[in-house]
Order: C-alpha cells, then structure tokens, then sequence
C-alpha cells in the first residue's frame, strides 16, 4: 500500500484549522484588514508678503505665489524660489550662499531653519505681513549688528517712537501704524527702523553726509536689559 501524496498538505490544512479553533478567531487578522496610512494635513499658505526673524534677531523675508516661496531672503543670502509641498513645506534647498528648509504651521505662518557654510542650523519664524503687524508698547532694547557694545533703545507708544538713544538720539518719530515703521533724519544722522513681529524691531542708520548705511535691531524688553527675541 502507497502513502497517499496528499498526506502532508491534507495534515498542514487540519493542523492550521486546529489551530485556528484553539486560538479563536479574534487574533487572527482578517487578509482585507490593511491599516490606512495617517493623512497629512493640508496647509494652503496666504499668497502674499512674509517678514519675521531668526533667532540672532536677524530679519527673514519671503513672497508665497502660485504654490511656491519667492525672493526669499535672510541677513546672509537670497533664494530665487522653492516649490511648495502639499502640506506646507518646502525640503532643504541651497545655493552658492545659504540653503533653507520650512514650513508652514498655518495659512499665516511658517517657520524653518537656514544655514551657509560658516553657521550650522539657525530658527527663524515669520508671518503674513499682509495681515498686518501692531507693535507691542513699551521698552525696546537692543544693540548695533557690527557693534554689540553700542546699545540701542527707545520706548514705543501712542504712536510714536520716543527718546530713541544709540548711534543718534531721536526725542520723538511718528510711526506709520500701516507698515509700521519710522524714520527720522537730524542735523547729523539719519535713523530708520521697522517692526517685523510685534516684538522685534529691525532699523539702519547712516551719516547725513555718507551714503552707507549700518544696521540695527531691538527687542521688546520682557525683562530688564533682556530683549524678548522670536521664537524658532
């Protein structure tokens, strides 16, 4: 008498069966039962304008149009233009100056790092200048870009930049409350600055007889002689 050749795979199919019957069927997983892979939501950037600043107090600009980032510029360098993912966000792209990663955490603001060859990974966040910006009254505090121990301050409120102290002294400059921002020449220097985030205020100032001008920046003070940079 021969072994019926249907042996093996007739005992495998009752012993999986077996199995199966003692194991219950709550743990065996249905050939259908795929796990859908986790959505990513969707962020539709605000078409217009972006200003902000990294975490050095360094300014950031950008142009959001036709789903992609234009004209983007920091402190160090300049970015023609990055396509935009479906989800906000755009992967590192660099040029012979600076490369730069992002995205946006809402239609109104995004944030990111940037670096060139000198500096590992700096923060930097920006908002939709469009919307518009209202400046924090109050103590601002801050310091010259090529000169740290030449200090910067003022106080800002009712619509005026008041007793402006560094490089020159302003006793009183109008805010445009449209951009805002302020300018003020005087017999000998010429002062300029604007805010880019309610707490942060970037300027430049030059001799009246030179053309070159220095830059400057200030903090919203949250505590003494502590300016309240943005957040990364």
């Amino acid at each position: 008498m021969h072994p019926d050749p249907r042996a093996p795979a007739t005992l495998v199919a009752a012993l999986g069966l077996a199995v199966g019957l003692m194991v219950g069927p709550s743990t065996v997983p249905a050939a259908t039962s795929a796990v859908p892979a986790p959505s990513v939501a969707a962020v539709s950037p605000e078409p217009g304008s972006y200003e902000g600043a990294d975490i050095r107090g360094q300014w950031v600009t950008f142009t959001v149009a036709h789903g992609a980032v234009h004209d983007l510029r920091t402190a160090h360098g300049r970015i023609d233009a990055v396509h935009l993912d479906a989800d906000g966000r755009w992967h590192r792209t660099c040029n012979r100056s600076i490369c730069v990663r992002g995205h946006f955490t809402s239609p109104t603001h995004a944030q990111g790092y940037w670096r060139d060859e000198e500096t590992d990974w700096v923060a930097w966040s920006m908002d939709s200048a469009d919307g518009g910006i209202v400046p924090s009254s109050g103590q601002y505090v801050g310091a010259l870009h090529h000169d740290r121990q030449t200090r910067v301050e003022f106080r800002f409120g009712h619509g005026a930049v008041r007793h402006f102290n560094g490089p020159a002294y302003v006793a009183l400059a109008p805010v445009d409350q449209e951009v805002p921002s302020f300018q003020h020449c005087g017999e000998t220097r010429c002062v300029q600055g604007h805010w880019v985030t309610p707490y942060w205020v970037e300027g430049v100032w030059r001799r009246v007889h030179e053309e070159t001008w220095h830059h400057w920046f200030a903090g919203f003070v949250a505590e003494p002689d502590e300016p309240h940079r943005p957040s990364g």
